[in-house]
């Protein structure tokens, strides 16, 4: 079933929001937005933990692997670098700045998603 392949890590990532947002207290707007700016921290850690199942399941493969988990990682650390960024813009009142971030952070990451699910369902027959 292809659909299964989007919808659990889709499935998971909704739960992790979800719990971080709701669980012991009452969430407010701006909680919301910080939540939703932080979202693409998750999301790259995600499409990490793809590609390692992409170096073990495909040890044929174990270089390019490497190189793509490591270059994931220093991704990582440019994503959260964003979110820093936006999320201070947002504290700051400077809505456009932070939605300039977001927006980058959220389509870098979710880019990175697609491509770690691409490579790790490539040699799943279906």
């Amino acid at each position: 079933m292809p659909w299964i392949e989007i919808a659990l890590p889709g499935v998971l990532m909704l739960a992790k929001f979800l719990v971080k947002l709701v669980v012991d207290r009452s969430a407010t707007l701006p909680d919301f937005i910080s939540a939703i700016l932080a979202l693409p921290v998750d999301i790259v850690f995600l499409s990490a933990s793809l590609l390692a199942g992409h170096v073990i399941s495909s040890p044929n493969n174990l270089k390019e692997g490497l190189v793509l988990f490591m270059g994931c990682i220093c991704l990582s650390i440019v994503i959260v670098f964003l979110w820093r960024r936006s999320d201070g813009q947002f504290t700051k009142d400077r809505y456009l700045a932070a939605a300039s971030c977001g927006l980058l952070n959220i389509g870098t990451a979710t880019a990175t998603l697609v491509y770690s699910l691409s490579l790790l369902t490539s040699g799943v027959t279906q």
